[in-house]
């Protein structure tokens, strides 16, 4: 026996050692170089007989010895290979598959029914075909000896060429070291590894997971997933839920807001009407009434920031109507320059001739404007606003993106090229009352007002700012059918607001001081009033009453029943009956189902807080109006129980 032998030997006894080989139920023997068996384990002797020195190709019943050796020797140059044929066995002639390795210069085989493991491989073969993986065996040394891929593309070479290579050398140079770390590892733990790194692909760099376990005494396999849509996927999820609970985050700031404004009104409404009796009163010195001049601006200007928060929580009374968002652009570009100031220019692009959109076109001017005013306290060295407006259809996953519905959209654009926001102030952009403005300047409420127009109208805002470059405002409206823009309402002539001829007007507000101004005004005015309280209250006056009532005044919200549904029924009762709603607190959904019951025109509004003039102004156009007509298909009547 040479020294070459001696270290087969020796190498197979050493296997022997092992509880692996030992104790295994694979009938395993090792062998020297030339094939000779020196130890075999108990499943090999119970299968196969004691191995009494034989040689590999003996316990083959029709031998192709050259065939043999060759492959034996083809062990140590490919790491593996496997023998099969008719084998002796201690029973019956079987068809056997011998899986052999080169292990430390020595030949380790385990043995197995060919017919088994011809149907294991077909099952592995149908299991790698389902996975989404890369699959990797590698030898003692790190090579591949086996693979699949769902997408053989990945491997960017021709599949033939990655048997015998090595997994770190098919890499970039900068993910090579960790590949290879984790082989090793492996390798010399034989412990489960997990590494994560990215590769460049023609659509940038993808990101890979692999997970590297001990197969077998001495070999690998490794299965590497791309994971690049699923962490695409978890990224939108992200943003989408980072998108979410801002959004609530707001909606209910809104909610506190509006419902704060909404009572607010109320009380500003009583303060204005109250202070204008006040201030026509006769014998009111001058002092006196340069206070009462004073209290009614300081009524107005907290009436304007109760429109601002009312406009923030999505509840600020519109008009809306179809019009060229365009058209109202450009109209205003005079008065766009001057809020700008002579320090910043203003540049208006024309784009589409028509952009038609469904909403409030004095709640759109308020929004433009302060989003110019924005723009220059961004730029105070000056720079230049650009605006325009253009229209575009949105797709999914885009739409989604944007918390929009798929269709076609007209986005107004302003983009500044002022100081910019970090991330952090984008953060809070929307808030109401956050401002970076010293303390003083500024009320932190005119983004927050464009933010809630703007959904209030079932659009969307979206923001881009570098800090040094720059911010960009794109608002998005949901695009109108063509041919509805509605024509621009005649100007009636300025005078005082006529006086009443005594026709009878029913109120109906539930809060008590509101509702006692209103009457004192239509009072004064020549009107004759009613009052109710609440829906079923003016529902019971109308029923009863014997008067002609020319004219309900009521409020839209309401408890028990709102200002619109008892419009509803008193039509019912009444159809030439005249309605006027009095709201500071709407939704953008009930103002577009702000409609009669018998007609096709919409309810005439009065905006809370409203001053004496602006009430009698409109009571007396709404009584000017022709009666509503008579509905075409038949009601079917309240009874009026209170005639005989």
């Amino acid at each position: 026996m040479g020294w070459t032998d001696t270290v087969d030997v020796r190498a197979v006894l050493a296997l022997t050692r092992e509880t692996t080989f030992r104790g295994s139920s694979v009938a395993m023997c090792g062998a020297d170089r030339e094939g000779r068996i020196v130890a075999a384990n108990a499943a090999f002797t119970a299968r196969m007989g004691a191995p009494n020195g034989r040689t590999i190709p003996s316990f083959f019943v029709d031998p192709d010895a050259a065939a043999i050796d060759e492959a034996l020797r083809d062990v140590f140059r490919d790491g593996a290979v496997v023998l099969g044929g008719l084998c002796r066995t201690a029973g019956e002639p079987r068809a056997l598959a011998w899986s052999c390795r080169a292990v430390d210069g020595a030949i380790v085989a385990e043995i197995s029914d060919e017919g088994a493991r011809a149907r294991a491989e077909e099952q592995l073969e149908a299991l790698l075909r389902a996975l989404p993986d890369i699959y990797f065996r590698l030898d003692a040394s790190g090579h591949i000896v086996a693979f699949h891929a769902a997408r053989e593309t990945e491997f960017h070479v021709p599949p033939e060429r990655l048997i015998g290579q090595r997994p770190h050398d098919l890499v970039p140079p900068h993910v090579a070291p960790i590949v290879a770390g984790a082989v090793e590892r492996v390798i010399r733990e034989r412990t489960p590894v997990q590494i994560e790194y990215s590769l460049p692909t023609p659509s940038g760099d993808d990101q890979f997971e692999a997970h590297l376990v001990p197969c077998g005494a001495s070999e690998v396999t490794a299965l590497i997933r791309n994971t690049t849509a699923r962490r695409r996927a978890e990224a939108a999820l992200q943003a989408s839920e980072e998108r979410l609970r801002a959004s609530q985050k707001l909606d209910a700031i809104g909610q506190l807001a509006g419902g704060v404004a909404h009572d607010f009104n109320n009380l500003l409404g009583v303060v204005l009407g109250r202070l204008t009796f006040l201030q026509r009163a006769e014998g009111l010195g001058d002092a006196d009434r340069d206070h009462v001049r004073e209290a009614l601006d300081a009524a107005l200007h907290a009436a304007s920031l109760t429109r601002q928060l009312l406009a923030f929580g999505r509840r600020q009374v519109m008009q809306p109507q179809v019009f060229d968002l365009s058209a109202v652009v450009f109209a205003l570009d005079e008065m766009l320059r001057r809020v700008a100031g002579e320090h910043v220019e203003v540049v208006l692009v024309p784009e589409p001739p028509e952009c038609p959109i469904d909403s409030d076109p004095v709640q759109i001017e308020q929004v433009l404007l302060n989003l110019v005013l924005n723009a220059r306290h961004a730029m105070p060295e000056g720079g230049t606003v650009t605006i325009w407006t253009s229209e575009a259809a949105l797709e999914e996953p885009e739409a989604t993106r944007l918390d929009l519905k798929p269709g076609r959209y007209v986005t107004l654009t302003v983009t500044d090229t002022g100081l910019g926001m970090s991330p952090d102030v984008m953060t809070h952009l929307f808030e109401p009352f956050f401002t970076t403005k010293p303390y003083g300047e500024g009320t932190g409420l005119g983004l927050a007002t464009v933010y809630g127009i703007v959904k209030q109208s079932d659009g969307h805002v979206a923001v881009r700012s570098e800090l040094g470059v720059g911010s960009t405002f794109e608002l998005w409206f949901p695009r109108a059918p063509d041919g509805t823009i509605a024509p621009p309402p005649a100007r009636a002539p300025v005078s005082s607001p006529p006086r009443g001829n005594g026709e009878t007007v029913l109120v109906v507000e539930d809060a008590d001081g509101m509702r006692d101004l209103v009457v004192e005004i239509l009072e004064r005015a020549g009107y004759a009033v009613l009052s109710a309280n609440s829906g079923d209250e003016a529902v019971r006056i109308v029923l009863e009453t014997r008067e002609r009532i020319a004219l309900v005044v009521t409020d839209i919200v309401m408890p028990k029943m709102s200002g619109r549904t008892l419009a509803g029924r008193l039509r019912q009762i009444r159809p030439e009956l005249r309605v006027l709603l009095m709201s500071g607190y709407e939704t953008a959904t009930e103002a577009r189902a702000r409609e009669p019951v018998a007609s096709d025109r919409r309810l005439p509004l009065i905006e809370k807080p409203f001053t004496e003039d602006a009430l009698l102004a409109r009571v007396r156009d709404v009584l000017a109006q022709s009666p509503t007509p008579k509905p075409s298909s038949p009601t079917r009547p309240i009874p009026d129980r209170g005639r005989t």
